[in-house]
């Protein structure tokens, strides 16, 4: 494994915001990429063209090529593949804060964490879902994810819920992944489903990285 510097667009302001790219399935090179503004590149990062366009979120459906992006406004914005530019799709109730794209259905958590909104036709349209239960009034949910072949799978949690909660269809429903094997007093901070085998979670943790090849029912620690 080796690694080569990536030239991020010179435009990006490290002050006050984040990187998110979306990187295309067959051609590593194209390339979307959103700090606030949305820029796209075709030869790796060499050069960048600015889009004029904004956004808060960015997805890559993780079953597809396709990639989405949500605005302050609410609006979602669709890209038929990294590195080529965005049309509005449609319009979400509120802003989201955090994005996730399989097969077409979109899933979409609002700023404070504590709703959830799902698309099942791309961003054009919106309903809103419901997400799973939490410890405290003011805990909130950090992250959503969804299975690439199986997309009603979603995954959801964060600091509010020690374990995370699974839905099988499309966030109505949820229960609480049962969690064997993973530490006690620690949090699943983020959530990986294999793309291949919606069986298989990855979870990272604070004391490490987790795997699963029952769908959370026990879990063994990789690293």
């Amino acid at each position: 494994l080796s690694w080569s510097r990536f030239h991020v667009p010179d435009s990006v302001d490290w002050s006050d915001s984040q990187l998110m790219l979306a990187v295309d399935g067959t051609d590593p090179k194209r390339i979307t990429a959103v700090s606030g503004g949305i820029r796209i590149t075709t030869d790796g990062g060499v050069t960048w063209m600015e889009t004029g366009m904004s956004a808060d979120t960015l997805a890559s459906d993780s079953a597809s090529d396709d990639v989405y992006a949500t605005t302050w406004a609410g609006r979602t914005l669709h890209s038929p593949r990294a590195g080529e530019p965005f049309t509005v799709r449609g319009t979400l109730p509120e802003q989201a804060h955090d994005l996730f794209a399989a097969s077409g259905l979109l899933y979409a958590l609002d700023e404070d964490g504590t709703r959830m909104f799902r698309s099942f036709d791309g961003g054009a349209t919106w309903r809103t879902g419901t997400l799973p239960a939490l410890a405290q009034p003011y805990d909130t949910i950090q992250w959503i994810t969804a299975a690439a072949t199986r997309p009603r799978d979603v995954y959801a949690g964060g600091f509010g819920a020690q374990r995370p909660g699974r839905s099988t269809d499309g966030g109505t429903t949820w229960t609480t992944l049962p969690g064997s094997g993973l530490p006690k007093r620690d949090y699943v901070l983020t959530l990986i489903v294999d793309r291949t085998d919606p069986d298989r979670l990855f979870a990272g943790l604070f004391t490490g990285v987790w795997t699963s090849r029952d769908r959370g029912a026990t879990w063994t620690k990789l690293v």
